[in-house]
């Protein structure tokens, strides 16, 4: 018996910046963690695609596969798609014992990396004042997921003593033009969006 495989499992982005920044946070766990095969897979919009990279591990001779999903919120994706991913795989490889954590979460640290950014943005555009904040995130049409980000917003917004507001790119509204919209009519006007 082998020890198990770990999949990293993204959503995937045409923008080749976000697959370097999963191959980059794939070989850091493969750092941590030699004596485990560690590899990345993403679920649309890149490749490879898991069931690829399942195939692939199983042809190696593993008989364990543990599915990390890179996803900050239980929504679509963590729902239904990643459990799709698992039940494929299963039907595939019925010798094979292929299970999914759950997903990476927001996670109290993740304020700081946005912070740690926040910075070096500001200090690149020489801003020097600060009196709103939006946080962006993907959207989706799970409500609970939307309201998840929405508190986090807060979060990142008490800790600064800034007014902020949570803004999605897609499925729900407000776009993050529409918040740094309605945060001006407010009267701010050195916004940051994270």
């Amino acid at each position: 018996m082998t020890a198990p495989a770990l999949v990293t499992l993204a959503h995937g982005s045409r923008d080749p910046r976000s697959a370097a920044t999963i191959a980059s946070l794939t070989e850091l766990v493969r750092c941590m963690r030699p004596d485990l095969r560690v590899e990345q897979a993403y679920l649309e919009l890149s490749e490879p695609g898991p069931l690829t990279v399942i195939d692939r591990l199983v042809a190696e001779g593993h008989d364990e596969v543990v599915v990390v999903p890179l996803l900050l919120t239980h929504a679509h994706h963590a729902s239904v798609d990643v459990p799709a991913v698992v039940e494929a795989a299963r039907r595939r490889h019925p010798h094979v014992r292929v299970l999914a954590t759950d997903v990476l979460g927001i996670h109290k640290s993740f304020l700081g990396v946005l912070d740690l950014r926040l910075r070096a943005a500001l200090r690149e555009a020489r801003a020097t004042e600060l009196d709103g904040l939006v946080l962006a995130a993907a959207g989706t049409s799970d409500q609970l997921a939307n309201a998840h980000v929405a508190r986090v917003a807060r979060a990142w917004g008490a800790h600064h003593k800034l007014p902020v507001l949570a803004a999605f790119a897609s499925s729900a509204p407000p776009a993050a033009g529409e918040a740094v919209r309605a945060l001006r009519r407010d009267g701010k006007r050195h916004i940051a969006v994270g």
